[in-house]
């Protein structure tokens, strides 16, 4: 008499295998859909592709830290963070600075400040772009961030202090970058550093 069993263990490790499999191509599939949702994003912040303008007050907020300052909307309010030098925030908007200091024998003392600001922020994979924003460099970036899926925009701006050059990052979620364009160009103008 012939054996009519079935071989058990190869019909469970096939169904595994096409479980494992069907999961495997359903995330390529879901990870090819959100790359390709955030080249558009990104090609959309970095076209400079508008939407109708953000509505702020009209009423004006001094931030400042030891060195420097800058003036924003009433909407704005401190953010404690140890890892900055200054950070306030609204909603969908966070500017956030950094001060790095340098002495009059370095080579950072001989540079501008856009030639820092190009020296820190890496820009050959096409990912950064630098453009002027009156009168003022700026470096453009967006990314997804990890954990979150939050899309954050980021424009940097550098100053140049006597002893510190300081970096303002104005970060944006999505809808907000093109909004505030016209917010973000008059803010800049009225940072002061000593």
């Amino acid at each position: 008499m012939k054996n009519d069993k079935k071989p058990v263990g190869k019909i469970i490790l096939a169904v595994v295998l096409v479980i494992v499999i069907g999961i495997g191509v359903y995330g390529t599939v879901i990870g090819l859909k959100d790359t390709i949702e955030h080249k558009r994003k990104v090609d959309k912040y970095l076209n400079n592709e508008t939407t109708e303008a953000l509505q702020l007050s009209e009423k004006t907020k001094e931030f400042s830290c030891d060195g420097f300052s800058i003036t924003l909307t009433e909407d704005f309010w401190d953010v404690e963070d140890s890892d900055s030098s200054l950070t306030c925030a609204t909603d969908g908007i966070e500017v956030i600075v950094y001060g790095d200091e340098f002495d009059g024998n370095s080579k950072e003392f001989k540079m501008t400040a856009d030639e820092y600001l190009k020296s820190l922020i890496d820009s050959d994979d096409g990912s950064v772009i630098f453009k002027e924003i009156d009168g003022k460099l700026c470096a453009k970036y967006a990314f997804i961030g990890e954990g979150n899926g939050i899309f954050k925009e980021y424009q940097v701006f550098c100053y140049k202090g006597k002893s510190t050059f300081w970096m303002v990052h104005f970060i944006t979620e999505e809808d907000y970058t093109d909004r505030c364009a016209s917010y973000i160009s008059e803010w800049i103008k009225t940072v002061e550093v000593e």
